[in-house]
Protein backbone atom coordinates (compact mmCIF):
# COMPACT_ATOMS: atom_id res chain seq x y z
CA UNK A 1 0.00 0.00 0.00
CA UNK A 2 2.82 2.41 0.93
CA UNK A 3 4.72 1.63 -2.28
CA UNK A 4 1.57 2.25 -4.33
CA UNK A 5 1.03 5.60 -2.64
CA UNK A 6 4.64 6.65 -3.21
CA UNK A 7 4.44 5.62 -6.87
CA UNK A 8 1.24 7.61 -7.32
CA UNK A 9 2.83 10.71 -5.73
CA UNK A 10 5.85 10.39 -8.02
CA UNK A 11 3.61 10.18 -11.10
CA UNK A 12 1.73 13.31 -10.04
CA UNK A 13 5.03 15.14 -9.46
CA UNK A 14 6.35 14.12 -12.90
CA UNK A 15 3.08 15.24 -14.48
CA UNK A 16 3.23 18.59 -12.66
CA UNK A 17 6.80 19.28 -13.84
CA UNK A 18 5.94 18.40 -17.43
CA UNK A 19 2.81 20.56 -17.42
CA UNK A 20 4.56 23.56 -15.87
CA UNK A 21 6.86 23.79 -18.88
CA UNK A 22 3.85 24.45 -21.15
CA UNK A 23 1.95 26.97 -19.02
CA UNK A 24 1.48 30.43 -20.51
CA UNK A 25 -0.08 33.67 -19.34
CA UNK A 26 -3.68 34.04 -20.60
CA UNK A 27 -4.30 36.45 -23.45
CA UNK A 28 -7.35 37.23 -25.62
CA UNK A 29 -9.64 36.60 -27.28
CA UNK A 30 -11.37 33.79 -25.44
CA UNK A 31 -13.73 30.87 -25.99
CA UNK A 32 -15.59 28.63 -23.55
CA UNK A 33 -15.19 24.90 -24.21
CA UNK A 34 -17.84 22.60 -22.74
CA UNK A 35 -16.58 19.06 -23.16
CA UNK A 36 -18.75 15.91 -23.33
CA UNK A 37 -21.59 17.05 -21.07
CA UNK A 38 -23.90 14.48 -22.64
CA UNK A 39 -26.70 12.32 -21.32
CA UNK A 40 -24.84 9.08 -22.08
CA UNK A 41 -21.92 9.79 -19.77
CA UNK A 42 -23.35 11.66 -16.80
CA UNK A 43 -24.46 9.94 -13.63
CA UNK A 44 -25.86 11.32 -10.39
CA UNK A 45 -22.38 11.72 -8.95
CA UNK A 46 -21.28 14.06 -11.78
CA UNK A 47 -20.87 16.96 -9.41
CA UNK A 48 -18.39 19.81 -9.59
CA UNK A 49 -15.85 20.48 -6.85
CA UNK A 50 -18.33 22.78 -5.08
CA UNK A 51 -21.08 20.14 -5.14
CA UNK A 52 -23.15 21.56 -8.01
CA UNK A 53 -24.64 19.47 -10.80
CA UNK A 54 -22.30 19.79 -13.78
CA UNK A 55 -24.94 20.47 -16.48
CA UNK A 56 -26.45 23.28 -14.43
CA UNK A 57 -23.05 24.87 -13.74
CA UNK A 58 -22.05 24.54 -17.40
CA UNK A 59 -25.32 26.17 -18.43
CA UNK A 60 -24.63 29.16 -16.16
CA UNK A 61 -21.14 29.49 -17.68
CA UNK A 62 -22.55 29.31 -21.21
CA UNK A 63 -25.10 32.06 -20.51
CA UNK A 64 -22.46 34.30 -18.95
CA UNK A 65 -20.13 33.82 -21.93
CA UNK A 66 -22.90 34.48 -24.46
CA UNK A 67 -23.90 37.67 -22.68
CA UNK A 68 -20.39 39.05 -23.29
CA UNK A 69 -20.08 37.81 -26.86
CA UNK A 70 -17.62 35.04 -26.00
CA UNK A 71 -17.94 31.98 -28.26
CA UNK A 72 -19.43 28.89 -26.64
CA UNK A 73 -18.13 25.66 -28.16
CA UNK A 74 -19.74 22.34 -27.28
CA UNK A 75 -17.42 19.38 -27.87
CA UNK A 76 -19.48 16.26 -28.43
CA UNK A 77 -18.10 12.72 -28.26
CA UNK A 78 -19.54 10.68 -31.13
CA UNK A 79 -17.11 7.76 -30.99
CA UNK A 80 -19.80 5.48 -29.54
CA UNK A 81 -22.64 6.11 -31.98
CA UNK A 82 -22.83 2.35 -32.50
CA UNK A 83 -23.49 1.88 -28.78
CA UNK A 84 -25.71 4.83 -27.84
CA UNK A 85 -28.75 6.34 -29.48
CA UNK A 86 -28.74 9.86 -30.87
CA UNK A 87 -30.94 10.83 -27.92
CA UNK A 88 -28.38 9.57 -25.40
CA UNK A 89 -25.60 11.54 -27.08
CA UNK A 90 -27.51 14.81 -26.76
CA UNK A 91 -26.41 17.53 -24.34
CA UNK A 92 -27.55 16.91 -20.78
CA UNK A 93 -30.34 19.32 -19.80
CA UNK A 94 -30.61 22.20 -19.17
CA UNK A 95 -27.80 22.65 -21.70
CA UNK A 96 -28.78 23.45 -25.26
CA UNK A 97 -27.11 24.98 -28.28
CA UNK A 98 -28.22 28.44 -29.35
CA UNK A 99 -27.88 30.07 -32.75
CA UNK A 100 -24.43 31.55 -32.19
CA UNK A 101 -22.94 28.50 -30.46
CA UNK A 102 -20.58 26.03 -32.10
CA UNK A 103 -20.60 22.24 -31.99
CA UNK A 104 -17.47 20.17 -32.66
CA UNK A 105 -17.64 16.39 -32.91
CA UNK A 106 -14.75 14.32 -31.63
CA UNK A 107 -13.78 10.65 -31.60
CA UNK A 108 -10.80 10.77 -29.25
CA UNK A 109 -10.32 11.88 -25.63
CA UNK A 110 -8.33 14.89 -26.87
CA UNK A 111 -10.89 17.18 -28.48
CA UNK A 112 -8.23 18.54 -30.84
CA UNK A 113 -7.25 15.17 -32.30
CA UNK A 114 -8.68 14.59 -35.78
CA UNK A 115 -11.41 17.19 -35.26
CA UNK A 116 -12.31 20.68 -36.48
CA UNK A 117 -11.65 22.30 -33.10
CA UNK A 118 -8.26 23.87 -33.86
CA UNK A 119 -9.31 25.25 -37.29
CA UNK A 120 -12.42 26.75 -35.70
CA UNK A 121 -10.46 28.42 -32.91
CA UNK A 122 -7.87 29.79 -35.34
CA UNK A 123 -10.63 31.17 -37.55
CA UNK A 124 -12.26 32.88 -34.58
CA UNK A 125 -8.94 34.37 -33.49
CA UNK A 126 -9.10 32.63 -30.11
CA UNK A 127 -6.00 32.46 -27.92
CA UNK A 128 -7.44 31.66 -24.48
CA UNK A 129 -9.60 28.64 -23.66
CA UNK A 130 -11.91 28.39 -20.66
CA UNK A 131 -12.08 24.66 -19.93
CA UNK A 132 -15.15 22.92 -18.51
CA UNK A 133 -16.82 19.55 -18.96
CA UNK A 134 -16.66 15.84 -18.27
CA UNK A 135 -14.73 13.75 -17.32
CA UNK A 136 -11.97 15.56 -15.44
CA UNK A 137 -9.23 12.91 -15.59
CA UNK A 138 -10.11 11.76 -19.11
CA UNK A 139 -11.42 14.00 -21.89
CA UNK A 140 -11.11 17.29 -19.98
CA UNK A 141 -7.48 16.54 -19.12
CA UNK A 142 -6.66 15.27 -22.62
CA UNK A 143 -8.21 18.31 -24.32
CA UNK A 144 -6.53 20.69 -21.88
CA UNK A 145 -3.15 19.14 -22.63
CA UNK A 146 -3.90 19.17 -26.35
CA UNK A 147 -4.63 22.89 -26.19
CA UNK A 148 -1.40 23.59 -24.30
CA UNK A 149 0.63 21.64 -26.86
CA UNK A 150 -0.85 23.79 -29.64
CA UNK A 151 0.05 27.03 -27.86
CA UNK A 152 -3.35 28.04 -26.50
CA UNK A 153 -3.57 29.73 -23.11
CA UNK A 154 -5.61 27.61 -20.72
CA UNK A 155 -7.90 28.65 -17.87
CA UNK A 156 -9.54 25.79 -15.98
CA UNK A 157 -12.92 26.63 -14.47
CA UNK A 158 -12.39 25.17 -11.00
CA UNK A 159 -16.08 24.46 -10.42
CA UNK A 160 -16.88 23.82 -14.08
CA UNK A 161 -15.84 20.20 -14.56
CA UNK A 162 -16.51 16.82 -12.99
CA UNK A 163 -14.96 13.39 -12.89
CA UNK A 164 -17.67 11.74 -10.84
CA UNK A 165 -17.15 10.63 -7.24
CA UNK A 166 -19.36 13.55 -6.19
CA UNK A 167 -16.78 16.15 -7.15
CA UNK A 168 -13.81 14.60 -5.36
CA UNK A 169 -11.87 13.71 -8.51
CA UNK A 170 -12.34 17.25 -9.85
CA UNK A 171 -11.03 18.70 -6.58
CA UNK A 172 -7.91 16.52 -6.74
CA UNK A 173 -7.10 17.57 -10.28
CA UNK A 174 -7.73 21.23 -9.49
CA UNK A 175 -5.01 20.92 -6.85
CA UNK A 176 -2.64 19.20 -9.28
CA UNK A 177 -3.20 21.82 -12.00
CA UNK A 178 -2.69 24.68 -9.55
CA UNK A 179 0.57 23.06 -8.56
CA UNK A 180 1.77 23.15 -12.18
CA UNK A 181 1.13 26.90 -12.38
CA UNK A 182 -1.91 26.44 -14.61
CA UNK A 183 -4.61 29.09 -14.22
CA UNK A 184 -7.48 27.58 -12.21
CA UNK A 185 -10.28 29.98 -11.24
CA UNK A 186 -13.79 29.64 -9.88
CA UNK A 187 -16.72 30.63 -12.07
CA UNK A 188 -17.44 33.60 -9.78
CA UNK A 189 -13.91 34.93 -10.39
CA UNK A 190 -14.20 34.97 -14.17
CA UNK A 191 -14.49 38.44 -15.70
CA UNK A 192 -16.03 37.56 -19.05
CA UNK A 193 -16.01 41.18 -20.21
CA UNK A 194 -12.28 41.46 -19.62
CA UNK A 195 -11.65 38.18 -21.43
CA UNK A 196 -13.69 39.41 -24.38
CA UNK A 197 -11.79 42.67 -24.84
CA UNK A 198 -8.07 42.35 -25.68
CA UNK A 199 -5.84 44.61 -23.57
CA UNK A 200 -5.01 47.90 -25.26
CA UNK A 201 -1.52 48.06 -26.73
CA UNK A 202 0.81 50.57 -25.21
CA UNK A 203 1.89 53.39 -27.46
CA UNK A 204 5.18 52.70 -29.14
CA UNK A 205 4.85 48.93 -28.72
Amino acid sequence: MTRTLVAACLLVLIYAVAMAANVQTPSCSCALLIIDVQKAWLTRDALTSDGALLPEKANILADAARNEGIPVIFIIDVAYRYRFSAKQLELAPPLETLADDYVVEKRHPNGFQASQLEPLLRRLGVHTLLISGYATSECVKATLEGGLALGFDIVVVEDGHSGGLRGMRAAVWNTVWKGTGLHVVTSSEIDFAALRDPPAKEQGS
